[in-house]
């Protein structure tokens, strides 16, 4: 698994983060009731 931060913003007291992560998975079938997408 990878996981990228995108953008670390930070305003007075607060903070947010955008990120991405990507990762492979090994085995065929669903995740969460959602078809898999083809492996990297």
């Amino acid at each position: 698994m990878r996981i990228t931060i995108e953008d670390l913003i930070a305003e007075g007291d607060r903070v947010t983060v955008r990120w991405t992560s990507r990762s492979t998975h090994k085995d065929k079938g669903e995740l969460r009731g959602s078809p898999l997408p083809a492996s990297r």
